[in-house]
Parts: C-alpha cells; structure tokens; sequence
C-alpha cells in the first residue's frame, strides 16, 4: 500500500552528561509533539511520525570509551516511540546513521594504514585479506554505534520490514554502519550512508569519501523491479557539497561513482551535521533529489549561550508527488516547541510532457541548479530535466514581468515560464505571470485540449567569480 508518511528527522542529538538543556529541549519535544498530533484537528494529526531517522552525532563526544551517553540517548528515543501512535513497539522504524561525534577517533599512526587499506577497499585490487582488514581498522572505530544501533535493527525482521548490509559485513557489527532498511506496507526505503570512515578530527587534512563497493551492493538491490513503486529516502551525516571530491578531488572516482549511484536511486536526501538556526526549504539536487538539511533538537552549548534548537518533520505523499516540509522550534525560556508547516514541494523524477496534462491554476514551481546565468546553459538544462517531449514542442520563455504573451502554436507545445534566483521576488513574479498567462481563454483552451503544457522553473545559477 502506498500512502502518505511522515518522517521525524533528529539530528545532531549530541547526547552528553553535561548537556542538560539539550535534554530539557528533547523531553519537551517528546511530550509537547505527543500532545499535539493527538489532536483530532487534521492539521495537527498530520505531525503523528511513521517513522524516525537520525543523520549523525546521536552523542557529542568522539573519545568516549563506554556506553553511558548511547544508552541516554536510548532512553530518549525510546521514550518518544512510546508516546507515538505509529511507533509503539516497532523500534525497526527508528533509522540512524553515525556522525563524526560517533566515531572513536583512531590513534594518528593508524591514519596511513587506513588510509591506504581504504584506496584498496575502493579499488577493484580488493581481495578477502583486504576486506579483513577493513573490518578490523573500522569495525572497532565505530563499536559504540553499532553496539547502540543494533537493538533497532531486530533479528529475524518482522512481517514487513528487511535489512540489508554489504554482503561481507552480515556478520560484523560494522553492518549497522551502512545499510539499507524497506518497509513493505508503505513502500519505502531508507539508505543509510556512512560518511566518516576517514574522519580524523584533523580539520583540513581529514578526507570524507564514501564507500564505493558499498553503496554500489546496496544500489544494486534497490535497482530490482519489485522496488520500482518505493520511495528512496538517503540519509547521509555531511551533505554532499562537503565531500572530498566536490572540492577539490573532481577526479576522485571513488567517492563520484558513489554519489552518482545514489543519485540514480533517490528521491529524497536527508542530511545533518551543520546545525542551522532554522529549518531551510530544501535544495533539488541534480533537478530530482529533494534535500533537506536538518538542525538539531538538542546540539550542546557554551554556558549562558543560546541555542536555536530546531527539528523537522517531512510528509512523503507518493500518490501526489509532493514533499510536505514540518518544522518544530523551541522556546528555552517557556520550554516549549511551537510546530509550523514551511511549505509543499515537488516529489518527483525526471517530468514526462506527453505523459501529463498540466493542473489548471497550480502554482507548481521547481528549483533547477544551472552551470551558469548564460542563456544558452539554462536552455540545455531545462532540455536536459525535461528529457524526450516526444511529439511536444519544448519553449523556455524567460519572464521578466507579469505581463506575458505566447502565441498558440499549431503543434503541441511545452512552454517552460522561468526566471532568476529562488527568492520571494521570483516566487511572486512568476506566480503572476502564471496566472495572468492560464486566465487567457485561449490558453485555457488549449490545456484542455491537451495541446498545452505550462510549467514553472526557478534557475538557481552556479555564479562565477
């Protein structure tokens, strides 16, 4: 069955004994959500979660040696399932990946070795020793999380729910690390990226790559035909713009071919790491991927210093294909979390003109990423995004002003109303011209008959200095 779900997003917990406004804030959102989605209002049941993820630093130390933060943070967690209708008994529904706060940070005269065993792993020269070795430099760095992690990952799986981990990890703890999680009874998968296997803690000089063979096993079950109705949400600690080879290293195969895959594969990108002070819109990635950079509920502070703690939820609608963006904030002085809705945006891949007919009066806009603010870069990509129009005419149409005037062609046409940089201005410039535009009696006529497509493009250009 698919429907709806709704996703609580916790990032960048940071549990610790010495964060104890981060744990006040956390045991207000456990009871004040809980009070809130039991409302009968259809506006507040919307924030009841199906499920939870966890993009990294669940505890805030990267030297700890025992379990005493991981089972705080158990407890928390645990708490907060139980006070969910959707999550009593189910703790397979909680998806967590590590963060750089999770990793024991190994001794600097490990660094070359694992550097070199992990350029190996990646390589197509990896054999069992080096496979062996991999397990043993890594399994012990990440013992704490996966030791935590494990009591949400049952064995045997329920009715509906399966994991997958890379096939010489099955049985290791280091198959908690990465791996891949579906439910069957809504049709969603959740993919779970380790980015910190060569964090070090050494600011400039650490590298963040992922694990090519990895990803490529679990890609490569998700490429099966029973997945094809799923949802793909990834989870991934660092977003993407941070790892190594988007910097510096364009011709870093390992960590490029890794990224490419879960491109091909995802419909939504959940990441944490940077803590902002309120929740974002999403970015689109590659003009399909829906990302979301999520804050953190609970992140540790300075004494008398002020935190903006935050939390999201997302609503996935696969029916419609959209992407519902939820956000909590919270009051330190009254201790309690106010719950706002930021926003509906597009679920979708690559849009099939000849397939659809557009919606009179939606307002639908997407953000596409260009190269450059030339005209001729923008046109190849919305060209590029929209793909084989088939028999439809494809027409990019810059607006520059409410005011907008297309003549009806003779053949079927796919006019594409676009204009510069995702602001407010833009939003309400096109939002003009496109209503001006579908108020025409022609051009409604022309959308009812099939023989006129219109579709809404906010360019977000790549400037160059």
């Amino acid at each position: 069955m698919k429907r709806s779900i709704t996703i609580l997003n916790l990032s960048d917990l940071h549990i610790c004994a010495d964060n104890k406004k981060g744990a006040e804030a956390l045991q207000s959102l456990s009871n004040n959500l809980h009070e809130y989605a039991c409302s009968t209002e259809k506006d507040q049941i919307k924030w009841q979660p199906d499920y939870i993820v966890i993009p990294g630093d669940i505890i805030d130390s990267e030297t700890k040696t025992s379990n005493v933060s991981y089972d705080e943070a158990a407890k928390i967690i645990n708490t907060i399932l139980s006070h969910c209708e959707h999550l009593k008994q189910r703790k397979e529904r909680v998806i967590a990946i590590p963060g750089n706060h999770d990793k024991l940070i190994p001794h600097s005269s490990f660094y070359e070795q694992i550097q070199k065993n992990f350029d190996l792993f990646c390589s197509r020269e990896k054999n069992e020793t080096i496979e062996e070795e991999f397990v043993e430099l890594h399994e012990k760095n990440f013992l704490p999380f996966s030791t935590f992690y494990k009591d949400y990952c049952p064995d045997p799986d329920p009715k509906d729910y399966h994991y997958f981990c890379y096939s010489k990890f099955k049985e290791k703890n280091l198959k908690y690390v990465s791996g891949l999680k579906v439910f069957d009874e809504h049709k969603v998968c959740f993919l779970c990226v380790n980015s910190e296997w060569l964090y070090t803690g050494k600011g400039s000089k650490q590298e963040l790559h992922l694990c090519t063979p990895i990803i490529k096993e679990l890609t490569d079950e998700l490429a099966k035909p029973k997945y094809s109705e799923y949802t793909v949400v990834t989870l991934i600690h660092r977003k993407p713009d941070d790892l190594s080879w988007q910097t510096k290293n364009h011709t870093d195969e390992r960590t490029y071919d890794a990224l490419r895959l879960l491109e091909q594969r995802s419909h939504v990108l959940i990441t944490g790491h940077e803590h902002p002070i309120r929740t974002n819109r999403p970015d689109m990635i590659k003009n399909s991927i829906q990302h979301f950079k999520i804050g953190s509920p609970s992140a540790t502070t300075r004494e008398n210093e002020r935190f903006p703690y935050s939390f999201s939820e997302i609503i996935i609608d696969p029916i419609n294909l959209t992407v519902e963006l939820l956000a909590g904030s919270y009051n330190d002085e009254k201790r309690k979390w106010k719950f706002d809705t930021e926003g509906i945006f597009p679920l979708r891949e690559k849009f099939v003109p000849s397939a659809c007919i557009s919606e009179l009066s939606r307002f639908d806009p997407i953000c596409l990423k260009t190269s450059s603010i030339y005209k001729k870069d923008v046109e190849e990509a919305i060209q590029f995004y929209f793909g084989d129009s088939s028999n439809w005419k494809l027409t990019p149409l810059l607006v520059e002003k409410p005011d907008v005037q297309i003549e009806i062609p003779p053949v079927k046409t796919h006019f594409v109303l676009y204009a510069f940089f995702p602001d407010d201005a833009t939003y309400e410039l096109l939002k003009k011209a496109y209503n001006k535009l579908i108020s025409q009696d022609e051009v409604h006529k022309a959308i009812l008959l099939n023989r006129l497509i219109i579709s809404i493009l906010i360019i977000n250009p790549r400037i160059h200095y």
